[in-house]
């Protein structure tokens, strides 16, 4: 399982409300999420200032992170990876796109960090694509 983050050297990831992108208030809830798919965990794994112009798929094809050129600056962010045990993590399928998400309700030791200059490159490094739209 891997888990994106801006933040280097986190011995201990701790489940926290506010990283459910998208769900906000009562639907909230504290997880520590994560992905099977590195690229995808990639394109969750950086700050999104509000107002940016961003989009996630994965449509059956390789994962593709869509971004205005206005707001391509924000790929270009350091990112860190984290491989972390698969054991215990539940695929949440209520979280859309369905079937890269995945979610424990507990603090999770990572194995090992993976450490990219950018966003793009850890995206692009497994496989993903990076579309900047006018």
């Amino acid at each position: 399982m891997y888990h994106g983050s801006p933040v280097d050297d986190i011995e201990v990831l701790e489940p926290r409300a506010e990283s459910t992108f998208g769900i906000e208030g009562a639907e909230a809830y504290a997880r520590v999420f994560a992905s099977n798919n590195p690229a995808y965990a990639a394109g969750h794994g950086f700050r999104w200032p509000r107002g940016v112009d961003f989009g996630l798929d994965h449509a059956g094809g390789p994962v593709t992170l869509r971004v205005s050129a206005g707001s391509a600056q924000c790929l270009e962010q350091p990112l860190f990876l984290y491989v972390l045990p698969r054991d215990g993590f539940e695929l949440a399928p209520h979280i859309q796109p369905a079937g890269y998400n995945y979610a424990i309700d507990h603090s999770v030791r990572p194995l090992r960090i993976e450490r990219f200059t950018s966003v793009r490159a850890a995206a692009e490094f497994y496989g993903g694509v990076v579309e900047v739209t006018e």
